[in-house]
């Protein structure tokens, strides 16, 4: 009783966490009811963490009380097929279970055993951070990372799955490619170039400061004129540049981050903290 006490009150967080989920920007995989199979499959996950369930019957009995309707049904027939009565040691259940989670993401996603590769496209084509902070880009492109691996494939016993995460490289690489363009002339100046962060979080970091400082930029941009060319300033791309060199020149980074103008005192420049 104390079991299924917990499952109960478990359910009820991951309805809640489903119902305030935001959609992501990919395209994503929905069945008749409109329930995206990774979100769902990443709140049974971590409801089986929190329970401390390692047996194979026990997350059954927790994916039985979340998936309802069409999923319910995908899910009961594939079990159906795959836990045969050959499947008897924990071992090869495990196996089933992990073959029944994915017969039905083939049966939903609609890219099929190919999902995977198209989300990896879309991550690295056609993601651009704007004026969105870095970090909260960062930490929204490592939950698409995270998604892959409920993302289905061919067989679940292949080597090189489709669906492996991207490593910490990748991502540093995809993470600069959505970068505004007018950083990318200031970078080589500064020293730095994607391929020689040693870390992801270094390479955050580094496009972190970079944020602030354009931020100072473009304070600095409408103080002088630079607004499109009113008070006859000079607009345009070539003075936000010029001025985010400024910023960058006459800019530090305090201990709680907040970029601080420099006076004429000696004080360290966040060019030579980038």
């Amino acid at each position: 009783m104390c079991h299924l006490s917990q499952e109960a009150k478990a359910q009820q967080v991951a309805k809640i966490g489903s119902a305030n989920h935001s959609s992501r920007e990919s395209q994503k995989a929905k069945s008749s009811q409109g329930i995206h199979l990774e979100n769902v499959s990443e709140y049974i996950d971590d409801l089986i963490k929190t329970l401390g369930y390692t047996k194979t019957a026990q997350i059954v009995r927790v994916q039985r009380s979340l998936l309802k309707g069409k999923s319910a049904e995908l899910y009961q027939s594939f079990y159906i097929k795959r836990f045969t009565q050959e499947v008897t040691s924990e071992d090869q259940q495990k196996k089933a279970l992990s073959q029944v989670m994915n017969d039905m993401a083939l049966k939903i996603f609609a890219d099929g055993a190919w999902a995977a590769r198209s989300q990896k496209r879309y991550m690295r084509n056609n993601l651009f951070m704007g004026n969105m902070d870095p970090e909260k880009f960062a930490d929204r492109l490592e939950k698409l990372n995270d998604y892959l691996k409920y993302f289905p494939i061919d067989k679940v016993e292949m080597e090189h799955p489709p669906n492996k995460k991207l490593d910490w490289d990748e991502l540093v690489d995809i993470m600069d490619y959505s970068t505004p363009r007018r950083w990318h002339p200031l970078m080589p100046s500064q020293g730095k170039q994607p391929h020689l962060f040693k870390s992801f979080n270094e390479a955050v970091t580094y496009y972190q400061r970079l944020y602030k400082a354009d931020l100072l930029s473009r304070k600095l941009s409408e103080a002088n004129g630079f607004n499109g060319g009113n008070n006859g300033g000079g607009g345009g791309p070539g003075a936000v540049v010029q001025n985010l060199t400024r910023g960058l020149t006459r800019t530090t980074i305090e201990q709680d981050g907040i970029p601080k103008p420099v006076g004429d005192h000696g004080g360290p420049s966040l060019a030579h903290k980038i």
